[in-house]
């Protein structure tokens, strides 16, 4: 089915049926297109700009009785939103008080996390804030600090020998860690926990010995068997083998073919055959980082010889293009080459509906090409409405803009090459086009409430592009066509809501059922 949507006056109610792939034996989904009039339900002012805007935290550290932690250390671990994540200390007064005025990216805020500890280690908690955070400013934020349990692993070699001078890490849930540090029993390490935190894994490694780690958690086939009972961490500790490890060296080079020094490199997954899972060791990236020297290369004494599957590295530097480094143990090949390309200036302004300069515009590129990875990226605009991005080259993108107000209407596909800047790009924003709909069993009736409903914007196509090309070194015949996701979620009633501007769209209803093609192509003017 396709809608068009023509003019401000229009409004259309569609239906259609399907058979989903799972549960439900038919949805019925009411799909209503319509363009907010002005002054009912948006804004004709732009958002307050964020540009040099710090955001304000004040908090408070307590104990579990609501006492004040006098002199807890609070670690807040946040994104700027164009620099790795950061972090900053701050010690609180004889209050538990504490504040920090941090340059937080707006998109980036639920990504915010914090440690505090109180200055004895008595006391610790890990805390993160929370997707529906208040917008008051200065952000209130209270952290309620409890007791420690101690913890212990022991770390021995290959002949069962205890081994000194490890470096070992624990992960605390999804989104924490904490040191282990030596005791005077050799090859024994010992942290700390809070008593209502779980321990997910952990991890000990050493340079020419090899790495080990334990799981607690559930593996992928047994997140869905309710009767699986989540492994806990031993009360006596857990006993770490280092038993052997492989070199792995890389030789970075930029586009030029010369040496590239300064990039970070580090391991993504890891996995032996006695475990249920793979573990990540994303959630600790800064302790695995290793950085290239002048001569572009760097070495890990210490992968695991138990590791067979391929290992996905990342490398970041920058200026230059994301890339992956991929280690495959059973090619024997330990000395890895990759080029590093840099990236391409994307730049140009976001305009009000009368055309002044709209500041503190989220702008977002989505790329495509025959790399592994799309490009994305995502700026906010200056004073001015100016914007400048940097993207990997050789693919086509689609910029569009991100704001609970305002929509664009997009800018027509259009390809960055390597080391060819793109000026003069402007998106105008305008109210959105309001898509709304409800999804319900058919059979009963019923709403499907509080499931998530997907919706594609989609680009022009490589294929349909005139005089357009992009590097395709390994002759790939991978179809080039470059996205845009919404997501949403229905509500009790099974409603659901997106805001869009005007393209060519695929709404994804829950249960994997069929797909709705639509189109959106009303101006307000």
């Amino acid at each position: 089915m396709k809608i068009v949507l023509r003019d401000r006056s229009l409004s259309e109610d569609s239906a259609m049926r399907w058979k989903p792939v799972t549960k439900l034996q038919f949805v019925y989904l009411m799909l209503l297109l319509m363009v907010l009039p002005q002054g009912q339900g948006a804004s004709d002012e732009l958002p307050d700009s964020d540009v040099d805007r710090l955001t304000e935290i004040a908090g408070t550290a307590v104990d579990e009785a609501g006492n004040a932690v006098p002199n807890a250390v609070v670690e807040i671990h946040y994104f700027d939103g164009s620099n790795p994540q950061r972090k900053k200390e701050a010690k609180a007064d004889s209050d538990g008080k504490f504040q920090f005025s941090l340059p937080i990216a707006k998109t980036m805020l639920a990504a915010t996390t914090f440690r505090a500890q109180s200055d004895d280690g008595s006391l610790l908690t890990f805390d993160r804030i929370s997707r529906d955070a208040s917008s008051q400013r200065p952000l209130p934020v209270q952290l309620q600090l409890e007791k420690t349990r101690p913890g212990t692993i022991q770390v021995v070699d290959q002949d069962n020998q205890p081994v000194e001078g490890a470096n070992l890490l624990v992960q605390i849930g999804a989104y924490f860690t904490v040191d282990a540090f030596a005791t005077s029993v050799p090859g024994q390490y010992t942290f700390s926990y809070p008593l209502s935190s779980g321990i997910r894994s952990v991890i000990a490694w050493k340079n020419g010995l090899g790495a080990d780690y334990e799981l607690y958690a559930l593996s992928r086939n047994q997140r869905n068997d309710q009767n699986a009972k989540v492994p806990e961490f031993p009360e006596d500790g857990a006993t770490l083998q280092l038993d052997g490890a492989e070199s792995v060296t890389f030789i970075v080079k930029d586009g030029d073919g010369k040496p590239l020094a300064d990039v970070e490199v580090y391991p993504w997954l890891l996995q032996k055959e006695s475990e249920n899972d793979q573990v990540n060791l994303s959630f600790g990236q800064t302790n695995f980082v290793e950085k290239t020297g002048a001569d572009g290369q760097v070495t890990f004494d210490w992968m695991p010889q138990w590791q067979k599957s391929p290992v996905t590295f990342w490398l970041s530097r920058d200026g230059f293009v994301h890339s992956r480094g991929n280690y495959f143990p059973s090619k024997g090949n330990k000395k890895l080459s990759v080029v590093m390309n840099r990236t391409v200036p994307i730049r140009g302004r976001v305009v009000d509906p009368a055309g002044n300069p709209a500041p503190g515009i989220t702008v977002v590129a989505n790329g495509r090409g025959y790399a592994t990875d799309p490009g994305r990226e995502r700026v906010t605009t200056e004073h001015d409405g100016t914007f400048e991005m940097q993207v990997p080259g050789e693919q086509i993108y689609l910029l569009s803009v991100e704001s609970e107000k305002w929509a664009s209407d997009g800018v027509p596909t259009f390809v960055v090459n390597q080391n060819q800047p793109v000026d003069g790009v402007e998106l105008r924003l305008r109210q959105p086009t309001v898509v709304t709909g409800r999804i319900t069993d058919e059979a009963t009736g019923d709403p499907i409430a509080n499931e998530r409903v997907g919706c594609y914007l989609y680009g022009t196509s490589l294929n349909d592009m005139e005089d357009v090309k992009i590097a395709n070194p390994d002759g790939s015949n991978l179809y080039v066509r470059p996205m845009v996701y919404f997501s949403t979620q229905t509500d009790d009633e099974g409603r659901y809501e997106l805001k869009l501007g005007n393209g060519n769209y695929s709404l994804r209803p829950p249960q994997r059922a069929k797909s709705v093609e639509f189109e959106v192509a009303g101006e307000l003017e």
